[in-house]
């Protein structure tokens, strides 16, 4: 949910914040429903581009596993 929150405040679409992590527009929506979790660099590449603390998205990713 974290994550759908920072990209929902940066006025992006699902595919084009996929498309600056390098993924695809539905592996972002399954990390939004919590129906996956991102992998480590992914996590950290998230972080990296909204400018935020990695434990911010990790914690929230491993709430969801």
């Amino acid at each position: 949910q974290k994550l759908r929150e920072l990209r929902k405040s940066k006025g992006l679409s699902q595919e084009r914040l996929a498309q600056k992590l390098g993924t695809t527009r539905a592996t972002v929506a399954n990390y939004e429903a919590g129906r996956a979790s991102p992998p480590y660099w992914l996590v950290e590449q998230a972080a990296a581009f909204f400018e935020v603390d990695i434990t911010l998205l990790f914690k929230e990713g491993e709430q969801g596993a």
